[in-house]
């Protein structure tokens, strides 16, 4: 007796919708945004102005705010400063009328993620959101792992966890730049004396150590710059909108810190200048440490 057919069971995947807070007094760009940032994935809200924006995140979790520079009530700053108090991990995206350089880096200075221009490019638009969100989750998920390996053996951080998520962001961002015509550095910097430590069986503690450079970096980068670990003993640094000049005095800047009395290799390269994808810049920074090492560099 042959058994009756049961059904396949259609399940409706879950979409986890990212809450996007979208502030301009223009009901024009307002709607604009919202047609551009049409998906599945978001879930977007509408301000009409900076006041109402901060009332709303005191009342509602966002993941993300997007915001006019120039408005009455609060402008653009007001509603940063106001998101940086209520969620400092939360990203925010600037709209500006005035793009330049200088903008750029005034902006990440104070903690925007990033920034838009008008006229609007919709690629651009696109790409950014996605990026600043990406971040967001990555910054999420590495807390996790952090609290989960809490527990771990030593040599468990010599895992680079991250490094998949980090080059997809420097990859959003080197797209970024080049729709800009704008440039992008990245910065490696990585303790010195770690095959050294390998070798010699002095691993126990270099756990320690690489929160020490951890610790250091993030004292000299930017709250709109993004920190991965790209190998055992390396972290990375983007840097949006900053010439290779500029990301070379910061590297002279965190090697100069020392910390536990370890010393750091830390130099930088820049797209387009030493390459124009994340794979070239990986290779030229790979170079320029091997020289330092070698005391080329």
């Amino acid at each position: 007796m042959a058994l009756p057919e049961i059904p396949d069971l259609v399940m409706e995947p879950k979409v986890d919708h990212k809450k996007i807070l979208i502030v301009d007094d223009e009901a024009a760009i307002r709607t604009l945004l919202v047609d551009i940032l049409a998906d599945p994935g978001y879930e977007l809200i509408t301000a009409e102005d900076g006041a109402e924006a901060i009332e709303r995140m005191e009342r509602q979790r966002y993941d993300l705010v997007i915001t006019d520079m120039v408005m009455p009530k609060a402008n653009g700053l007001d509603v940063l400063l106001a998101s940086r108090e209520l969620d400092p991990e939360r990203p925010v995206i600037i709209i500006t009328g005035f793009p330049s350089v200088a903008t750029a880096v005034k902006l990440v200075s104070l903690g925007a993620s990033d920034y838009i221009t008008k006229p609007f490019n919709i690629d651009l638009i696109k790409i950014t959101v996605a990026k600043v969100i990406a971040q967001r989750e990555f910054v999420a998920d590495t807390r996790k792992q952090v609290e989960g390996y809490a527990q771990a053996l030593p040599d468990s951080i010599a895992e680079p966890y991250n490094f998949i998520v980090f080059s997809q962001l420097l990859e959003k961002e080197i797209a970024r730049s080049r729709l800009r015509n704008h440039v992008c550095s990245l910065l490696v910097a990585e303790i010195d004396g770690f095959e050294q430590a390998v070798v010699g069986g002095a691993i126990n503690h270099w756990n320690e150590r690489l929160q020490a450079l951890f610790t250091t970096v993030k004292r000299h980068v930017r709250a709109g710059d993004t920190v991965g670990q790209t190998d055992p003993d390396q972290l990375s640094v983007i840097l949006p909108e900053t010439p290779l000049e500029e990301a070379i005095h910061l590297s002279v800047k965190i090697a100069a810190d020392r910390v536990m009395g370890l010393g750091f290799i830390v130099r930088a390269v820049n797209f387009p200048r030493d390459a124009e994808d994340v794979d070239g810049l990986f290779r030229a920074s790979k170079f320029v440490i091997q020289a330092a090492r070698a005391g080329r560099g």
